[in-house]
């Protein structure tokens, strides 16, 4: 039952992380086309929260020190490699932000962040804190002053679904797994809310935002603010438990993509920005609807290189924590 168990979520970060590479690949063509915008929404509705929650699931309060300074180590050497990036394609005025970032290192000083504030409340109801993150989160959006500095505005937005991984019980879904109407129905839901993100654009992208988790409400949303930053949740637990439901627990040939998913974090932008580049992967998207299809597959094979591709990740990992690089991967 072990070997199911770490099988299964290895498959569950190796389809959120293909998500991820994914999302950002189209990311850049939302402002043309519709396709792009319909899939950006239906992925960006589920891939990070869901992510957190996997954090949160495998939350412990072992070398918490050690843990903060690998995600930080991460997350700054990202922001190196996306400043020599933007100065090898030709941006003369890069920027660097060492206490905010928008872009991918977010995630690893959120993770940082979580690291250390929930190891000091270690002890407390984390049944309460749940309720209590609800609540702030709910509220934070009419902050103005949250936003991307020091990442709070993603701190405390998803930080809900990084204390209900901590809550939740993998052997026990495990076994609910096994009842096929309720993949039946994981199914019905993910298909179901891909086809409404198609049918319903606009009204659906107006929640994009929202979750990002890193902008405040609109003006002219009031109170509305807070019912539809519940709306978020919701839209978000559903499709969490539904792709839970749906991904399979036998080890697959992409499984390793799960297994080495920080590896595939921290290489995959660089290795499809400069495909774009030089390789004309960007013309594929706009070629015809297979080209669409064939460049929503190359997340696949980019995330599956990238995984082997151990450096800086696994080093850093082995000096942080004083051990061979291969355990406790991300």
């Amino acid at each position: 039952m072990k070997t199911e168990r770490v099988v299964f979520w290895d498959n569950v970060k190796m389809f959120l992380i293909i998500s991820v590479v994914a999302g950002h690949m189209i990311q850049g063509a939302v402002d043309f086309s519709d396709v792009a915008k319909t899939l950006f929404i239906f992925v960006y509705s589920w891939h990070m929260p869901l992510f957190i929650f996997i954090s949160g699931l495998f939350q412990s309060n072992k070398n918490p020190i050690q843990k903060i300074v690998f995600y930080c180590s991460i997350g700054f050497l990202l922001k190196i490699l996306n400043l020599f990036l933007s100065v090898f394609l030709g941006n003369s005025q890069p920027t660097f932000d060492i206490l905010g970032d928008a872009d991918l290192p977010w995630f690893m000083f959120v993770l940082a962040i979580y690291t250390g504030i929930f190891y000091i409340l270690r002890n407390q109801n984390k049944r309460y804190l749940l309720v209590a993150t609800i609540v702030l989160a709910c509220f934070t959006g009419y902050d103005k002053n949250i936003g991307d500095f020091l990442y709070l505005s993603r701190a405390i937005v998803f930080s809900p679904f990084y204390i209900a991984g901590a809550l939740f019980n993998g052997q026990n879904f495990l076994e609910l797994k096994k009842n096929r109407l309720f993949v039946a129905g994981g199914w019905l839901v993910f298909i179901g809310w891909l086809l409404s993100c198609y049918v319903w654009l606009d009204a659906i992208y107006f929640l994009r935002p929202l979750f990002t988790g890193r902008n405040p409400f609109l003006d002219t949303m009031a109170l509305s603010g807070l019912y539809l930053r519940i709306l978020t949740y919701l839209i978000s637990s559903i499709l969490g438990l539904a792709i839970l439901l749906i991904v399979p627990t036998r080890k697959i040939v992409l499984t390793r993509i799960g297994r080495y998913s920080i590896n595939v974090y921290f290489w995959h932008s660089t290795v499809y920005i400069l495909c774009g580049k030089y390789l004309g992967f960007y013309a594929l998207f706009q070629s015809s609807p297979m080209g669409k299809i064939v460049y929503l597959l190359l997340a696949v094979p980019i995330s599956l290189l990238v995984s082997y591709w151990k450096y800086p990740v696994d080093s850093i990992r082995k000096y942080c924590f004083f051990k061979n690089a291969t355990e406790d991967r991300g």
